[in-house]
């Protein structure tokens, strides 16, 4: 946005341009805030006049700008159209992929007939854990937006009871003991983000992924 605006300014009446502020001439200031900094700034004022309903109102607001904030188009760079940017994101697909090899070969689970699936958020390699858990091992974009620093997630799609994924209470009070933070999809499947490790060679990358998914299936029982 700040970008924007300096460019639709008549660069001939500017004085001085910092970022998030310009100086025009006749000492007229052109200030440009973030909805978080004016709601910071409001609410330090009513917490201290210990406004209360007012407080309950600024909540609703703050809520309002987070909905805003997480569906508002990003502006394309030059740089987010970097081939780069398209090979790291595939080789993430790959990643898990591997992951999901190393996974079957060592018997930790079974594919059957689960396909890899391609979602508008990302990429989900189904399996079945220990004829236990049905799992998804996923690229999803959507919580890394939001939630966590890892493209990487290990989803638990049901408990399986006579063959079928069944999402029920002794799911999710073995989730809730792994001892790990967690986020729940839309379709109440709970998600462990998996931190893969940097500036290593994919057979580490590999390696770490997979007995961080051994940890997470040995503590789910």
């Amino acid at each position: 946005l700040w970008g924007e605006v300096s460019r639709l300014l008549d660069q001939a009446t500017v004085v001085r341009s910092d970022e998030g502020k310009i100086e025009l001439e006749g000492k007229q200031f052109l200030l440009v805030k973030t909805w978080r900094n004016l709601i910071e700034e409001i609410r330090n004022a009513l917490e201290k006049d210990h406004a209360k309903s007012l407080l309950s109102d600024l909540h609703q607001i703050d809520g309002l700008c987070e909905v805003i904030d997480s569906d508002a188009f990003l502006p394309i760079t030059s740089e987010a159209l970097s081939p780069e940017i398209a090979r790291r994101v595939y080789s993430y697909y790959h990643l898990i992929d591997n992951v999901i090899e190393v996974l079957k070969k060592d018997g930790d689970v079974t594919i059957g007939n689960l396909k890899a699936t391609g979602q508008s958020w990302g990429y989900t390699r189904y399996a079945s854990a220990g004829g236990k858990w049905g799992i998804g091992l996923e690229v999803n974009l959507d919580f890394w937006g939001k939630y966590a620093d890892t493209p990487i997630w290990l989803s638990f799609n049901g408990a399986v009871v006579s063959g079928n994924w069944t999402k029920n209470e002794v799911m999710a009070n073995a989730v809730k003991g792994v001892g790990r933070p967690f986020f729940v999809k839309g379709d109440k499947s709970p998600s462990f983000p998996l931190y893969p490790l940097v500036d290593a060679v994919e057979d580490e990358v590999v390696n770490r992924m997979v007995m961080d998914i051994r940890d997470i299936l040995q503590k789910m029982g």
